[in-house]
């Protein structure tokens, strides 16, 4: 399974090494009654106790440090499942593993007094190996080494029933991820309609098309969604409000020419700045609610990733508040030179024109000053819009 990492092999192979143990503890076949192959099938897989030492193991997992945060979590939702599931899930891998004589020996050999006994100590001998000594007789170890010159007894070799665990891993993982993935588009168009109705606070709380993944993810996606749609409404209300004072219309030749035009324009930068400092406060309080938020849905292993993307998209949309403080801030300028010259300006084919050659070059250099931070406010709502389609194919499986 690509998810299950070297580092953290260590977990996988405590199934292995319970199969290993049953090569030891094999017994020849004894008379029992007929059964059909499926019984066979699962009195093997309940024989050496596949479930819980296959728990077991998703349960170390998870914890292991060296998993990963998807790891963790992967074998977090596998502990979840009915344990119905995921022993049919080794029933389905054995049949395609053991041939019926195979299975047939090994589930009669189960069906013994040695053989249960057998698959107690296997289960023991991971799970609680101060106690799995006394599970044996003396009389059991003759039976058992000539059952392990059987197919049957050779059937539970570590490298088969590896292969066959990792094959039930794998299944359900596969399972797994087809769940997330539809869900992952579930969100990702929601991500979409977010641009276009921000306001829908449905698109971040309502749980439809969800229902199929673990519930810890399903928070964490809403959690997700809630964060992008915080956001996306901060930036809609900030843009509303640079709308609601066309920079424009103030920053006109015929506005810079009279003291009234000026004192209008002043009081416009001055709602912007407020604007655009109501923005910041929200951002960063947007940002400290949706980690905490999200801390309550997922794994430790999973917070660090998780805080650096938020971060990352915090960064961007501060990027573009210095962009709109250096914007704001050429623009005082400008008015305290148009102020400075009242009376000595003019407007001349619909430019603004300044008696004194020194003056018209320095409102000529801001001019160029507030195009490049224009070009600049440009690149970053590209750089923003080109990180979201990135975030919402990554959301899809694209």
């Amino acid at each position: 399974m690509r998810f299950i990492t070297t580092r953290s092999r260590r977990a996988r192979c405590l199934i292995q090494a319970a199969a290993i143990a049953l090569v030891v503890l094999a017994a020849p076949a004894q008379a029992a009654t007929p059964a059909s192959r499926a019984d066979d099938l699962q009195t093997v897989v309940d024989g050496i106790g596949c479930v819980d030492l296959f728990m077991y193991a998703m349960a170390r997992l998870e914890a292991n440090p060296d998993s990963g945060a998807f790891v963790a979590m992967t074998a977090r939702w596998m502990q979840g499942l009915p344990r119905e599931r995921v022993s049919a899930a080794f029933v389905d891998e054995l049949s395609r593993e053991a041939t019926p004589q195979e299975s047939a020996q090994l589930a009669e050999f189960l069906r013994t007094p040695t053989g249960r006994r057998a698959g107690q100590y296997i289960k023991a001998s991971v799970l609680n190996p101060a106690g799995a000594k006394a599970i044996l007789l003396p009389q059991d170890m003759p039976a058992i080494g000539a059952f392990s010159m059987t197919p049957g007894g050779r059937l539970v070799g570590e490298q088969r029933m590896g292969k066959m665990t990792k094959a039930v891993i794998d299944s359900l993982a596969r399972s797994f991820n087809a769940q997330l993935l539809q869900a992952n588009k579930v969100l990702a168009e929601r991500v979409r309609r977010m641009a276009e109705t921000p306001d829908d606070v449905r698109l971040s709380t309502d749980t439809a098309g969800l229902e199929s993944v673990p519930p810890e993810y399903r928070d964490l996606m809403l959690a997700m969604a809630g964060f992008i749609q915080r956001s996306t409404i901060i930036q809609v209300r900030y843009s509303a409000a640079v709308e609601a004072s066309p920079i424009d219309k103030w920053l006109s030749a015929s506005s810079l020419t009279t003291s009234e035009g000026i004192a209008e324009g002043r009081r416009q930068l001055a709602r912007l700045g407020a604007s655009l400092t109501e923005r910041d406060e929200q951002l960063f309080a947007n940002m400290e609610a949706s980690t905490q938020s999200l801390a309550q849905h997922m794994p430790a292993t999973m917070m660090g990733m998780v805080q650096q993307r938020l971060a990352d998209s915090l960064d961007m949309q501060l990027r573009f508040s210095e962009n709109q403080r250096r914007v704001q801030q050429i623009i005082g300028r400008m008015l305290d030179l148009a102020e400075a010259n009242l009376g000595r300006t003019r407007v001349t084919d619909g430019v603004l024109t300044f008696d004194v050659p020194d003056q018209q070059e320095q409102y000529r250099t801001l001019a160029v000053e507030l195009k490049r931070e224009a070009d600049i406010e440009g690149e970053i709502s590209q750089q923003s819009a080109a990180a979201i389609e990135r975030g919402i194919s990554r959301l899809s499986g694209n």
